[in-house]
């Protein structure tokens, strides 16, 4: 008779609880604008791998904190400094300072294979800090991420989560998907608007029912009032995070 694999301790570990301790988990408070992760960098010295890099946006104010910034993408233009795979990184073990990558591991086909290169490559005690897709439509995507995928890719590659937390809410991004386009901008104030009452009107319900069915004392009013202290979390677009390789001793 087969033998079945027993969970590994990490996999319990994650399941325990919807926080994990010694992680940062946010305000808790539902975002309806665009929350860019450069703020997560902190300032600092050495090489910056821009993974993913684009048309280079993120150059000066990389720069502006200390780094010498190398960006890196899949095809070349005017401000990619490396054409490469982000699943195999052109650098030595233990070369940069830090890791950023805004909203790339969702396009990735094995993004624990890139996760573990942003391992190898930085130096002991290097960052990596950015943001992945939650909730967020297709978008020649492959891996749409809740918090403890983002923190079980970041462990299984040997990095150590620091911060785990809600960027833009995925009501604003689905209305950027649907009625931005090419066009102006509308998504932001549209959310602004109208997240905040839904968001209003779903707790006004859902604890009414809950309420009714099972009474204003009751275990079931207790959980619901954890889901929306969570709320953030549940309904996250993009997802941010900073990850620390752990110092050598």
């Amino acid at each position: 008779m087969p033998v079945l694999n027993q969970p590994s301790s990490s996999f319990e570990e994650s399941n325990a609880s919807f926080f994990t301790e010694g992680v940062f988990y946010g305000d808790g408070k539902i975002k309806n604008d665009w929350v860019v992760p450069l703020e997560l960098v902190p300032a600092g010295e050495g090489l910056l791998l821009d993974l993913g890099c684009g048309q280079g946006e993120t150059k000066k104010v990389l720069e502006a904190k200390g780094y010498r910034w190398i960006g890196l993408d899949i095809k070349k233009n005017s401000s990619v400094t490396v054409v490469a795979d982000a699943h195999r990184l052109p650098f030595k073990d233990s070369a940069l300072s830090v890791v950023y990558s805004r909203q790339v591991f969702e396009h990735l086909v094995q993004p624990w294979k890139a996760a573990g290169e942003v391992f190898r490559v930085l130096q002991s005690g290097g960052m990596f800090c950015g943001s992945m897709s939650g909730l967020e439509p297709f978008h020649h995507s492959y891996f749409n991420y809740t918090h403890w995928g983002v923190e079980e890719l970041l462990r299984q590659a040997g990095l150590l989560p620091r911060r785990i937390e809600a960027g833009a809410s995925a009501f604003l991004i689905m209305l950027h998907h649907l009625v931005d386009g090419a066009g102006p901008q509308l998504s932001t104030p549209l959310a602004k608007f109208s997240v905040k009452p839904l968001m209003t009107l779903l707790r006004f319900f859902g604890k009414l029912f809950i309420f009714l069915r099972y009474g204003g004392r009751s275990h079931e009013m207790k959980k619901i009032d954890g889901y929306f202290a969570k709320f953030a979390l549940r309904f996250a677009g993009h997802i941010q995070f900073v990850a620390e390789k752990p110092v050598s001793k």
